[in-house]
């Protein structure tokens, strides 16, 4: 599964979320949609730091749009690890 990801992308969310980095990495290779929620992670933080370059009100609106969206994905992650560590 996690020659499906994108390079750096497993590492990324290994360190924004680093005390389950090893629970990340185990399930990144087995489980389909926690890889799919890898990826939509990884697209959302692209877009993001690329809306972060311009300065313009209405880049900063979806900015924050955005910033909300990996929030999300970020507890949705979480989620999915305290879900996996009660499955060990």
């Amino acid at each position: 599964m996690t020659d499906r990801l994108p390079p750096g992308v497993l590492t990324h969310v290994a360190d924004r979320l680093g005390a389950d980095a090893d629970l990340i990495l185990h399930h990144a290779r087995g489980d389909s949609d926690f890889c799919s929620l890898c990826e939509d992670y990884a697209a959302v933080l692209g877009v993001m730091r690329r809306l972060e370059t311009f300065e313009r009100p209405l880049v900063e609106m979806r900015i924050a749009e955005y910033r909300a969206l990996v929030t999300n994905l970020e507890d949705e992650i979480q989620r999915a690890l305290r879900e996996m560590r009660r499955g060990r």
